[in-house]
C-alpha cells in the first residue's frame, strides 16, 4: 500500500525543496494545490508526469521507493532503465553517464498576465526537447533557449542556458535568468555595491547602466545560470 507521507518526503528529496513554495515552483503550480494534496493525502498523477518530464525522476520509484531514482530516455522518451556498463574510468563524466531528455523552453514568454509571477514556467512556451548528460540535467534545472544575441557574448543567439531555479541567495558575480512582464527572459549578472549595500543587476552585452535588484522589482528571477551550451 502506498504511504503518503513517504511519497511525499520522496519527491521532497529528490526536489531538494524544504517548504510548499519552493516545491510549487518546481511543479508550476500553486502553494495552494500542495496544500490541498497533503489534507487529501494523495499525489495527483500530473505530479509525476511534471517530476519526470523536468527532472527524469522514475515515478515507480516516487511510489515505491524502488528502482533507479532517474530514467534513461531515449530519442523517443522511452524509459531505458539499462545503465551504461563497462566504460574506462579515464572517460569523463559526462560520458560515464546516462542522457536524459528534456524539455527546452523560450525565452519570450506567451502571456505575462494572471498569476504568471507565482508559476513563471506556464508563461514560457516548450519549444522542443534536449538530450543532456545527467550531470547536467539535475534536479530543479531548466533549459531556455537564446533567439537573440541580448546576452552575448556570455549567451549568443542559439545557445541553451541551464538555470537552477531551486531557491537560493543572489551570489556576487553570478549570471541569472530574470522574467520580466514585457521583455520575456533577460539574463542580468548581479553585482554587489558596496556603497549602496545591494545587489545591480547589469546586462552581458554591457549596454546600460547597472539596475537596482530587490525583491521588489518588477521582474521574477528565475535562477542562476549554471551552464551554457553553444558552438564557438
Amino acid at each position: 500500500m502506498e504511504d503518503f507521507e513517504e511519497i511525499f518526503a520522496r519527491i521532497q528529496s529528490v526536489t531538494r525543496t524544504k517548504t510548499q513554495e519552493d516545491l510549487a515552483k518546481i511543479l508550476g503550480i500553486r502553494q495552494s494545490s500542495i496544500s490541498d494534496t497533503k489534507s487529501r493525502k494523495t499525489i495527483p498523477s500530473g505530479w509525476y508526469l511534471t517530476l519526470f518530464d523536468t527532472l527524469g525522476v522514475n515515478p515507480h520509484w516516487l511510489r515505491r521507493g524502488s528502482g533507479p531514482v532517474y530514467l534513461r530516455a531515449k530519442a523517443d522518451d522511452s524509459p531505458n532503465d539499462t545503465p551504461p556498463k563497462d566504460k574506462p574510468d579515464e572517460l569523463p563524466d559526462y560520458q560515464l553517464q546516462a542522457g536524459l531528455s528534456v524539455p527546452v523552453y523560450s525565452m519570450r514568454p506567451r502571456s505575462t498576465k494572471g498569476s504568471w509571477k507565482k508559476t513563471p514556467l506556464r508563461s514560457l512556451p516548450v519549444i522542443g526537447r534536449i538530450m543532456l548528460p545527467l550531470c547536467y540535467a539535475k534536479p530543479g534545472i531548466i533549459v531556455l533557449f537564446a533567439e537573440t544575441e541580448a546576452a552575448a557574448p556570455t549567451l549568443r543567439k542559439g545557445a541553451y542556458a541551464g538555470v537552477d531555479t531551486r531557491p537560493a541567495t543572489p551570489v556576487d558575480g553570478k549570471l541569472y535568468a530574470v522574467l520580466l512582464p514585457h521583455e520575456g527572459v533577460v539574463m542580468r549578472r548581479f553585482v554587489w555595491d558596496a556603497m549602496q549595500r545591494r545587489f545591480l543587476q547589469k546586462a552581458e552585452n554591457d549596454a546600460p547602466m547597472p539596475q537596482r535588484a530587490s525583491n521588489k522589482c518588477s521582474g521574477t528571477l528565475l535562477g542562476r545560470v549554471c551552464w551554457v551550451l553553444q558552438h564557438i
